[in-house]
């Protein structure tokens, strides 16, 4: 996210991170038949169906062989992200995918593309939540009788995302402003 902040009713984008390189799966795991779709199409659909304004897909090197699998949205735009190097972790896609998103957006909701429970109506509410209480950080939490267990998608404004690419952490590249 590269632009002004907008505030907390502007612009936000999904980005969704489908670079993982599906060493343990053999095989390509996002393109695994769920139903009748492949794994990745679910989170695509849900972002889809929901507010928000823009879909990043950062992908890894089967891009070519993932875009013609799936059926892409038109109600609204789709960027492809490409991340060269996956193996680096996932905190690269999130910066890449970040790095990505329209200049206007205000907020991303960061999508994983092997959550196929993740719906439009989930990430409205994430949406809804983070717009009426201004908060920078949404995430739902799912309970049962045990525990409180933190679900996706996480919602993260930009005004406190500071990208700093060039830290030799890998994992350490979205930080919260001071």
């Amino acid at each position: 996210m590269a632009g002004a902040d907008e505030g907390p009713h502007g612009f936000v984008s999904g980005v969704i991170l489908a670079a993982g390189a599906s060493r343990r799966m053999g095989r390509t795991k996002l393109l695994l038949p769920l139903g009748s779709r492949p794994l990745l199409q679910y989170a695509l659909d849900a972002a889809a169906d929901s507010q928000l304004d823009e879909i990043v897909l950062v992908v890894g090197d089967r891009v070519q062989e993932l875009l013609e699998a799936l059926q892409l949205p038109s109600r609204l735009p789709v960027r492809v992200a490409l991340n060269e190097a996956p193996g680096e972790g996932q905190s690269r896609s999130l910066r890449l995918g970040l790095q990505a998103a329209d200049p206007r957006a205000g907020a991303a909701a960061i999508l994983l593309g092997d959550q196929p429970g993740v719906t439009g109506r989930l990430v409205d509410r994430v949406v809804e939540v983070f717009r009426s209480a201004e908060a920078p950080v949404v995430r739902p939490v799912y309970s049962s009788s045990r525990r409180r267990v933190p679900g996706h998608p996480v919602l993260v404004a930009r005004r406190i995302v500071t990208m700093e690419p060039d830290r030799p952490e890998a994992e350490a590249v979205a930080i919260a402003a001071t």
